[in-house]
């Protein structure tokens, strides 16, 4: 029954952190001149925000579910995929607030701080997420190698 339970935190948890993790780059796309610009921009940064924060206990939740899965069914540790997904869990987590978050926070604060003109905004804001994209995109590849190792179990 507590292996079912904890099984259940852990999918749920892998679904809070897969779901934001894939969706955040939309909210951080800059918006077309017809959709509000940077009015509207505020707003997607807040929404990306509370994913991002969601994405983290999620992450969390994965690192201490699947170790717990892994006492109470210790034949686990002798398996490959699940040693990888322990490894690339912390590797990706780290990854993403060490590399791509800072990134991603430079987003924020050009928009909260920015009195430019839409255009310049804009360049700025472009040149800015052009730097954040491949972060994001390499977080991406991670989760979609542990999605992989999940389903697969090679």
């Amino acid at each position: 029954m507590a292996y079912t339970l904890i099984l259940v935190i852990h999918v749920i948890s892998a679904i809070a952190m897969i779901g934001p993790a894939f969706y955040l780059q939309r909210f951080l796309a800059f918006p077309k001149a017809s959709a509000g610009g940077a009015g509207s921009l505020r707003y997607a940064h807040g929404t990306a925000r509370w994913l991002d924060r969601l994405t983290d206990t999620g992450m969390i939740l994965q690192l201490v579910t699947g170790l717990l899965m892994g006492w109470m069914e210790p034949v686990l540790f002798q398996m490959l995929w699940y040693d990888a997904a322990l490894v690339l869990v912390p590797v990706i987590g780290l990854y993403m607030k060490f590399a791509a978050r800072p990134r991603i926070r430079s987003l924020y604060t050009l928009v909260e701080s920015s009195a430019a003109s839409q255009a310049d905004l804009e360049r700025a804001y472009r040149r800015l997420w052009s730097q954040a994209l491949p972060h994001i995109l390499i977080v991406q590849a991670g989760i979609a190698i542990l999605i992989l190792l999940m389903v697969l179990k090679p």
